[in-house]
């Protein structure tokens, strides 16, 4: 299957060719690219740095993209399935819970026990779309942030095999979501220490926002 992406370079194990690489330009705040720019550099697969348009649907059309594939990108995207058979997203937690840019910190201030990727269709609301897979990984009581990072970048790689592997099937038998749970972004307050709370008020802060 021919694909674009917009981050994760997973699916190159399941047999997938990559034609075009969406990305947003590097800033290492939350989703740091620079690894993957290098990857599609090293393949010399175009990059694109700007918001993917629909002109860009329309070269990658013509271009025979089968689907494209989503993954920590920052932009809204317009409109598919005028010009593409597929498009699917790699969220990092076990929708519908905790939809939104990145909600590993606030799973972690929930004292969440249990925690995992997802992947689902792509639709006009952010993280909403028809679940494909997912995979799910214990919490430890006191994991912290750049724990459950890692666990996450583990789990996601192997959800991409298998989606790769086993995508038709999977796309056919989709699963509608239901209602969940947004995870904002967090600010300056959020991630600001208290130090009129109690020790373990303040440890969880400490866990849950890590390098932040």
């Amino acid at each position: 299957m021919r694909f674009a992406i917009t981050v994760s370079d997973a699916l190159f194990d399941a047999g997938w060719e990559p034609i075009r690489l969406f990305s947003t330009p590097t800033e290492g705040r939350i989703s740091p690219t620079k690894a993957c720019i290098e990857r599609a550099g090293a393949l010399r697969i175009s990059i694109e740095l700007s918001r993917l348009c629909e002109r860009d649907l329309q070269r990658l059309a013509e271009d025979g993209c089968e689907g494209l594939v989503v993954a920590s990108y920052t932009w809204r995207l317009g409109d598919w399935k005028p010009y593409l058979p597929h498009a699917i997203n790699f969220h990092p937690s076990l929708l519908p819970e905790f939809r939104g840019p990145y909600p590993l910190i606030n799973g972690l201030l929930a004292r969440r026990t249990r925690w995992g990727v997802t992947c689902h269709k792509l639709a006009p609301e952010f993280d909403a779309g028809d679940v494909l897979a997912q995979r799910a990984f214990d919490v430890a009581a006191q994991d912290p942030h750049e724990t459950l990072d890692l666990k996450t970048q583990m789990a996601a790689p192997r959800l991409a095999c298998q989606v790769g592997r086993e995508f038709p099937a999977l796309w056919a038998a989709t699963t509608p979501q239901g209602e969940g749970s947004y995870a904002p972004l967090f600010g300056e307050a959020e991630r600001t220490l208290d130090f009129g709370g109690t020790v373990e008020q303040i440890m969880a802060t400490v866990r849950a926002f890590g390098r932040f």
